[in-house]
């Protein structure tokens, strides 16, 4: 059992279960590592982002003076101050959407706030409001995806991530180590799993990727580990409630993860009802103000990139009329919200006879015909046309459906409007996908489109539908940039 911190190994064998060791000073100080280089992390973007405002407002308006500027440089220390206040240092476990909450919400105060201040200050006339506005902006989308950036840098060197103990190693043990591998930028790093219940010895080739480390390395790297994550459902009562009474065995933090309940799991709350845990779920789409708020949001970004979107429209519709004979614009068939039919508009990317040519091929090869019955989709088309493959490479094939987000049949953010026949793939959860309007763009879109499997897309589609929050639209929204310029799963 697990006692005063120590790990005895009469009934039960822990394993390794992570690619290579983690270095030593990470055991032991892993939180303290990781929240100083992302302070420092923060403090080089910060820099950036305002360099960058005050000699581009100089562009601007060239009777500024840049040296005026230098003496709010160490104002910057106030962001860390009160990010770390905030709960972002060093934010292990906190979802992207989270963060960016957090990190939209403080940078907007602390740039109000430091505005106000040198407005009223001596030397206010020497400050332009224009860089605090253009700073505010540019931080906004620079801190998210330098924090990001900084993640992956500190994964490949070694220096991301709380090594964490797994108890009870069960199916859903399993599972769980394989999502914190899959999405390392979590922060815990699995490095032991013990299988309590049955007893048994975890079999090499389940667990282990290169090397098996010693047994001293395992006996001592298990003593200096100060996570844990408990899988309630595979381990006796006897030994959780045991577990809790020895005040968590010794570990600084104790994550306890209980059978699928099949709810939100973005925002829940913690309440303390007379020394009794409860946790609160919400549902956030169904309400009409928030339904009012997501459409508030919808019109105020399209009428942003208004003069934008008009150039798309006229280079693209130009650009398809000399590439191959046919229509510009072309419009298909969907399920709405509620289960209404509407027409989503697209700009054409296939020939004219496309059913035909689909319908040849698919009799000619077999494994084309599988590929098409899983996803409804060819990796490799022969019927999109050059100018085709560019736009849905980039995914400019679906900017028409903007007119369908006016006109209210869909979202600028939400789930992908499917067509009938593929109601069947969703089942019972179909009641909540029709709960929304479709979106241009989702989580599918952000988690690799065409990449993704059709069961994994209908999951995606739950969780947006159960933790929805104009925060989870704002992260898609920044996140569907990066996801159009790398073309990943677009096809």
């Amino acid at each position: 059992m697990i006692t005063g911190n120590r790990l005895e190994y009469e009934n039960y064998q822990p394993k390794y279960i992570t690619k290579s060791p983690p270095k030593m000073f990470m055991l032991q100080y892993a939180k303290q590592i990781m929240s100083i280089l992302m302070m420092s992390s923060d403090l080089f973007v910060l820099g950036i982002v305002f360099t960058v405002s005050v000699l581009g407002w100089q562009y601007v308006n060239p009777t500024l003076i840049p040296e005026n500027y230098v003496v709010l440089f160490p104002y910057f220390f106030i962001f860390i101050l009160v990010f770390a206040f905030s709960g972002l240092y060093p934010g292990i476990g906190l979802s992207q959407v989270d963060e960016l909450k957090r990190i939209t919400l403080t940078t907007t105060i602390i740039f109000l706030a430091l505005g106000t201040l040198t407005f009223y200050s001596r030397s206010a006339i020497a400050w332009s409001r224009g860089v605090f506005a253009v700073s505010w902006m540019l931080s906004m989308l620079l801190l998210p995806n330098g924090r990001k950036l900084f993640r992956l840098i500190a994964l490949k060197t070694g220096t991301w991530g709380i090594p964490t103990v797994i108890i009870g190693y069960g199916p859903r043990g399993r599972y769980v180590v394989n999502q914190l591998k899959n999405y390392p930028e979590l922060g815990f790093l699995p490095v032991i799993a013990i299988d309590i219940d049955e007893r048994k010895t975890i079999r090499k080739k389940d667990v282990y990727k290169k090397s098996e480390p010693d047994k001293k390395y395992i006996e001592w790297a298990a003593n200096q580990i100060r996570s844990a994550i408990i899988l309630t459902d595979e381990i006796s009562k006897e030994f959780l409630n045991e577990f809790i009474n020895d005040d968590f065995s010794g570990f600084q933090q104790a994550i306890m993860i209980s059978g699928d309940m099949q709810i939100g799991s973005l925002w829940v709350q913690s309440f303390n009802l007379a020394g009794v845990l409860g946790l609160g779920f919400r549902q956030n789409v169904i309400t009409r103000w928030q339904l009012m708020t997501k459409r508030i949001f919808d019109l105020g970004l399209i009428f942003l990139f208004l003069p934008v979107l008009i150039m798309l429209f006229l280079v693209i519709s130009f650009a398809i009329r000399l590439d191959s004979p046919g229509r510009v614009f072309y419009k298909q068939k969907r399920v709405g919200q509620n289960g209404k039919p509407i027409f989503v508009w697209k700009f054409r990317t296939m020939v004219s006879n496309a059913d035909e040519i689909l319908e040849k091929w698919l009799k000619a090869n077999s494994d084309l015909r599988k590929e098409w019955d899983e996803n409804h989709k060819l990796k490799n088309d022969p019927r999109i046309t050059r100018v085709g493959r560019f736009l849905r490479r980039m995914s400019l094939d679906e900017l028409p459906q903007m007119m369908n987000v006016l006109q209210g049949d869909m979202s600028l953010i939400g789930p992908r409007p499917i067509v009938e026949k593929e109601i069947i793939y969703y089942g019972k959860k179909f009641q909540l996908y029709k709960k929304v309007l479709p979106g241009l763009s989702g989580l599918w879109q952000i988690s690799g489109r065409n990449d993704v499997s059709y069961t994994d897309r209908v999951l995606l589609d739950e969780y947006y539908v159960r933790n929805w929050s104009i925060w989870l639209d704002f992260y898609i929204v920044m996140n569907t940039f990066w996801a159009i310029i790398t073309g990943k799963g677009a096809y």
